[in-house]
This record gives structure tokens, sequence and C-alpha cells, in this order.
């Protein structure tokens, strides 16, 4: 019989009876993944992407089922050795299922900076000053908002998977070397040039030495060779030797002959005997065929014989070891990490090789960083032997062939350690897998290399633990592992990053949960300039407090811990800082003097006529004073006198003037300014004078008002309120304003000099004193 060739697409297990199908499309250049769950009833349906012809054996107790097209829904149901599931801990709805993780919440304000001991002011004041500042802002936003990550998972990769064997024997390879034994795995031994007999038990010492103790067995090989003209899967069976030897069916016994005699047989002898009659299953099972009669041949300890019939009783062909492994003894755990592979702790390019390389990898190789894990629905099982490992490869084998070696009796720990080796998503891998339980079963055959007695058992366990592990390494093999990647594992981002695929890029696995400002918490979602990514959420990127962003280090009105402002408006290292004082001038010469005798500290005035021009001029008390003259038959008018003036952060001034009404009788409104504040108002009425009642004096202001100006700071600097800074300094703008309405009504003269002809509003004693 050939290569089986088939190449499972996946085998399912549900309690479901529709057909599901899943696609993932192509990937950066590689192709996509296609997977087809095809159910049958609460069995399962195993599809098969080639054709399987003639490869599968009837097998009337078989309960499983195999299709290469499509499954048949007519079939009956299948059962499968389930796996016990625990309902209990097995989500029943998409409900149940995990919430994708969500960004971590942002404290409201960033902890209090701690000051050392050692703080120290800075080294040159004037220089800090100078080149001080600090920047705050709003908080930050995404400007892309993104998409949640696939929290669901890859599957296994199923396609396009490296050649493995399909068979334990290849009878087309001559160059493919067996032993022999018996279907009680009891080895065959050359006896002479022309006997075959099984292997005995030694009955001393020199007789164990002589059969290779405390070594290993001499065993002969044997290979397949394809006769002249016989039928396809008809072989001669030939003992390797100088010269080869070939095995010859005489009658039901068997001798060694020195070439073929094709089908038709030869009298060698006095003898008739037939060497191409023989045939191998996959996994290794040796008959014979005459003409149409099957025939099984075995031996139980006695001569090798064979039996009309088709019966699993029959010898077995096992790969062929030069050198048997050496394990090293060790007490056989199913918590030893050396039986479920690599451990965790080993650095990402080894997970890498185990995960998305080898014969069987269970995760795809785009992105390389996948990792495999244990899904969050998948079943709980609590009797592993019945499902995975050694179990589930030879249910395949029944169903594939109605025959199958079953693991060795003495070897069920070994299959306990394969099937949670299987099983176990992060750390177990193939070729590891296999590895382990070959390892294992050979280790279990040690024990009978230890007394010379107990040599036969040696070679009969070394044989079967060989033709069992042999077949793990096939597509068999394989078909268990991916059916328990499907149920039981996903493929998903190392912990704590999540499987993206942005716009315009492959398919990858993004940190949404630390500092990736294009992937904050969501694929794509990106952080605007100037901000950092915290527990998948934007955030300043220094310090927070309140609403806005800023550093905890120099800003000096949340210096050192939220809400510490700094009187002096300089914040060092945290901590506030009082650099020399400004020199405060304020208004010193309180009346106009300085004006009147054309001093630097002069008044600037403006208004939206031109004449006449404002005077200045001294008073009877020897006091300079300003004298704001309107004529009052040209409208509504304004008058402003302003001058600059240093004052320091962080004080409050007091402010004081006088005003007088000279002459008028519209309606004029005055207000005085320091910076962008209005310190003060009034409304004037009209002048009295003899003709209109008492006369108003001149040395009597009509208004005299003492104000408080509140601190200035830099940041009001900043913000443009009528404040600049230099330096220690701030200067602002002192400002008076006189506007009138010009509407004196009957009184109001047309000529020069006339009553009424001319508003004059007078202004003494402006002061700013700290």
């Amino acid at each position: 019989m050939g290569s089986l060739g088939l190449v499972p697409i996946v085998h399912a297990n549900s309690l479901h009876d529709a057909p599901n199908e899943r696609d993932t499309s192509p990937v950066c250049g590689v192709a996509g993944l296609k997977i087809l769950h095809l159910l049958v009833g609460n069995g399962q349906c195993w599809l098969f992407s080639s054709a399987a012809t003639s490869n599968f054996v009837s097998n009337a107790k078989s309960t499983y089922s195999f299709f290469d097209v499509t499954c048949n829904f007519a079939t009956p149901t299948m059962t499968f050795r389930q796996r016990p599931v625990s309902t209990a801990t097995t989500p029943s709805n998409p409900a149940d299922s995990p919430a994708p993780r969500s960004a971590s919440p942002i404290p409201e304000n960033s902890p209090d900076l701690v000051i050392p001991s050692d703080w120290q002011a800075p080294m040159n004041p004037p220089a800090f000053v100078e080149s001080y500042t600090y920047s705050e802002g709003p908080l930050p936003t995404a400007i892309a908002e993104g998409t949640p990550p696939n929290y669901v998972g890859l599957p296994a990769t199923t396609q396009g998977l490296p050649a493995l064997p399909s068979c334990n024997i290849d009878p087309n390879d001559s160059s493919k070397q067996f032993n022999l034994a018996g279907s009680n795995y009891n080895p065959v031994l050359a006896s002479g040039t022309t006997a075959l007999v099984p292997m005995t038990a030694p009955t001393s010492e020199a007789h164990a030495r002589s059969m290779g103790w405390p070594g290993e067995p001499i065993i002969p090989q044997f290979y397949f060779q394809k006769p002249s003209g016989a039928p396809a899967g008809i072989y001669d069976l030939v003992m390797a030797g100088s010269p080869p030897r070939y095995v010859a069916k005489v009658g039901t016994g068997v001798v060694l002959t020195d070439s073929s005699t094709g089908t038709a047989g030869a009298t060698r002898g006095g003898k008739k005997m037939y060497t191409s009659v023989f045939q191998v299953s996959c996994i290794g099972r040796v008959t014979a065929i005459q003409g149409t009669q099957q025939f099984a041949w075995d031996t139980t300890g006695g001569p090798l014989t064979f039996a009309a019939g088709n019966s699993n009783k029959s010898m077995v062909a096992t790969p062929y070891r030069a050198v048997a492994p050496k394990p090293v003894r060790r007490t056989i755990s199913l918590s030893n990490s050396s039986m479920v592979g690599l451990p965790l702790e080993h650095h990402d390019l080894a997970r890498r090789s185990i995960y998305n390389s080898g014969a069987a990898p269970r995760c795809p190789a785009i992105p390389d960083r996948l990792v495999a894990k244990k899904k969050w629905d998948a079943p709980v099982f609590t009797d592993i032997t019945n499902a995975v490992g050694c179990f589930a490869i030879e249910a395949i084998g029944e169903a594939l062939f109605g025959d199958f070696f079953p693991p060795p009796n003495n070897m069920d720990e070994c299959c306990e350690a394969q099937g949670q080796c299987f099983a176990h998503c992060q750390n177990g891998y193939f070729e590891q897998c296999n590895n382990n339980v070959d390892n294992c079963m050979s280790e279990s055959c040690q024990i009978f290399k230890e007394h010379w007695w107990l040599y036969l058992f040696y070679g009969i366990c070394k044989l079967s633990a060989i033709a069992y592990s042999e077949l793990t390494k096939t597509v068999y093999g394989r078909i268990s592992w991916l059916s328990d990647s499907v149920i039981y594992c996903t493929c998903d981002c190392p912990t704590g990053e999540g499987l993206c695929n942005n716009a315009g890029e492959c398919l990858t696995c993004k940190n949404l949960f630390v500092t990736d400002i294009k992937n904050c918490g969501k694929c794509g979602r990106t952080c605007q300039e100037n901000s950092r990514c915290s527990g998948g959420t934007c955030t300043c990127l220094k310090d927070k407090c309140g609403d806005k962003c800023l550093s905890l280090l120099d800003n000096p009105y949340t210096c050192g811990p939220c809400g510490n402002v700094c009187q002096s408006e300089y914040c060092w290292q945290g901590k506030c800082y009082g650099p020399p004082p400004c020199n405060f001038h304020g208004i010193e010469n309180h009346d106009f003097s300085d004006q009147k005798n054309g001093g630097d500290n002069s008044w600037v005035f403006s208004s939206d006529i031109t004449d006449p021009n404002p005077s200045v001029w001294l008073d009877s008390g020897s006091k300079a004073n300003l004298f704001l003259r309107f004529p009052t038959n040209q409208g509504a008018y304004y008058a402003q006198f302003e001058k600059e003036v240093e004052i320091c952060t962080g004080k409050n001034y007091n402010f004081k003037w006088s005003n007088y009404r000279d002459g008028g009788s519209d309606t004029c409104t005055i207000s005085m300014w320091v910076g962008d504040r209005k310190v003060g108002s009034q409304t004037l009425g009209a002048w009295n004078d003899d003709r209109n009642g008492p006369l108003q004096t001149d040395d009597r202001p009509q208004y005299e008002p003492t104000v408080s100006v509140p601190a200035f700071s830099f940041r009001d600097a900043e913000a443009g309120s009528g404040v600049r800074r230099n330096g220690l300094s701030l200067y602002a703008k002192v400002k008076g304003v006189v506007s009138c309405d010009g509407n004196c009504g009957t009184k109001c003269s047309t000529q020069p000099g006339g009553f009424d002809y001319y508003t004059t509003v007078r202004f003494g004693d402006v002061q700013m004193s700290t």
C-alpha cells in the first residue's frame, strides 16, 4: 500500500449540526488561512484537502467518518472519546466572554514632588530671572480614535505546512530499513542463513551478552524491494546483509532464500517458496497475499507461521534506529517542565521558534511575535488521557485503518505527559512533545536492561516504543496536535500587547497600554503632540493638575504639589523661589508738576479733537493740575492721558486721584485704568456758576477716591492684560479717560469765549503706592 499523503484541514468537536465556515484574508502578501468546520451531530467530520482514494481500510467497528470533498450529513453520527467539560467554567454565550481590556484610569492629579533636603536656589538669580519660563496647556486628547484590537486571536496554521511522513514504513524506499517483530513486539532474529526465529529470554548471563546485553539487542534489519512484474502493493521482504537474504513463505512456514522468486514462486531444495507476497500497511502491519488469499503471520514465542485470513495479529515493521536514545534517568512527573516544552521565561526569539516554526506551528508566521494561549472559552477537561496525545493518535489510526498499535501498557504516564503537552498552548510545541514521549518511552524500557534475565522484555519494550513514537511524528500525530490546537488554543500577541491591523500596516502586535502614542489603548488611537500614553490613555507629557498639563518642577502656580501658588511667581525644582525684589517707583510726583516742568515721567495725551490741546498750569495752591478743555458745539468727544509705571509682581497697590468740573453743561464720564483693569469711574454733571447757582470753588474736588488695585502677575503679562514684563518687574499703563456727550442744551455758546463754549475737566493728585 502506498503512502497515504493526506493533509488534514481541521477536525472539530461540537454539539451543533450546522456547518460553520471561517475565512481570514491574506495579510501583507502571505496567503490567508481557511478553516472549514463541518460538524455532524455531536461527533466530528474529518475533512482532507486531497483525495484519500484507496488508502482507507474499511472497519465495521469504527465509529469515525472521513471525507476528502465535503462531509456527508446523511452519514450516521460519529462518536469520539469526549473531553469531559465543566459547564460551570465554560461560558455558554458571548455575553460571558471576557471584556476587552480598557484603558487604565489616570489619577486626577500627579503626585506631589518630593523636594530633596539639599535643595539649592539658582546660582545666578539675574540669569535665572532673565531665562525663566514655564509651560502649561489643556489635557491632551486623541486625534484619531482607532479600533479595538483582535481579542479573539488567530487560529493555528493548517495550510502550507512542511511535509511529514504519511506512514511509519515506506515500502518504496529500500534505504528505510526496519526491524521485524511479532504482533506482541517480540523481536525477530536470524537463525543462521535460512531461518527467522523470535527472540527468547536468555538462559544465562553469557547468553544475554551474546544477544547484546547490556547494550542494544542484535536484531537484523529489513527492507522492502519491489519485484519485477509484481502487482501494486506487493513486495519482497529482504533481510539486509552481505549477501541479502529474502524472506519466503513455504506453506505455513518461513525460510530465508538468496533471491526473489517473483509472484510465481520457485522450487528450491525441494520446497515451493514465494518471496513476492508481502504487503505492509501504513502503520507497519506486515501481511501476505497469494492470488486472492490473504495471510497473517505472527509469532508468539514459537516459530513464525502463516494463517489464512486478515487479522490484526500479524508481524510488525518498526523503523530501525542505529543508536538508541540514552536518556538521563529521571522521575517522570506531569509537572516536569521538560515534558511540556520550553518554559515561558525564554526570550522572544525562543518563543517565536516555538510558536510559528516547525512541522506543526500553532501560530501563523505573521506577525512573527504571536504566542499560543489558551482560549478563554476552551473546554475544561479532567481526564486528559482519553482526549489527546497517544490516545487521540490511536483513535485516528483505528478510524483510518481499522487497526492501530496501542501505546505500550507500561507507558501510560508518558502518554499522559504527551497529552498534557499537546493541550498546553503556551509551552508545548509539536517536535518537543514528540521528543518528550519518545525519550519517556525509551527511558521506561531501561529498567529491563538492569538484569540480564529481563533482556527479552527490553527488546519487546524497545520495539513497541519505537513503533508508537515514530507514528506520533507522522501526519497522524499532527492531526491530533492541530485538533487540540484548534479546540484549546488561539494565537495572540504577548501579554500586554494587542493584535492590530491598522490601515497601511501589516498585522502587528502593538503595545497598547504602555507608551505607544500611536496605539494608545486601541489600535491606531493616536495622541496629540506633546503628550504621552500611559495605561492606554493619552495624558500629559509631564505632570497633570486639574484640567492642565504642566511641570511641577517649574510652574509658579502649581509648584511641587498641585495648587501650590508661589507669591514670587518663580518655581525652581519644585519649590517656590523668591529672587531679589524689583524696584517699584509707582507714580512719585502725585500731581502733574513733572509734566509742567518737562520731566522724564511725562504723561502722553490723545483725543479725537485737536483744538484746544490739553493744558497744564499751576493752581492757587502751587500744585500742577491737568486741565482738559473741549469746545461743546462739536458733538461727543473724548480725551485720555496715560503713562507707564513699573510695578512688582504679587503686590497690591493703592490708587488715588481727584477730579474737578470747571466748566460746561454737558455730561461727562471719567474712568481710571491700571493695565486693563478699570479701577474707578464717575459721571460728572453740569458745571454751575453764579448765574445758575452757587459757584463751585476750584480747590474743592468733585471726586477724590482711593481704591485698591489687586496684584499683577507674570501670567497677566503673558495674557496681554495691559502689562508687560521686563526681568523681575512688570510695567503697567496708568490711564485716565474723559468722554463727554457735548450736549449742553440752550446753554451752548457758539462764540469762543462765550458761556459754555468750553467744557473743562481738571485732574490733580494722581497717586499710586504700595
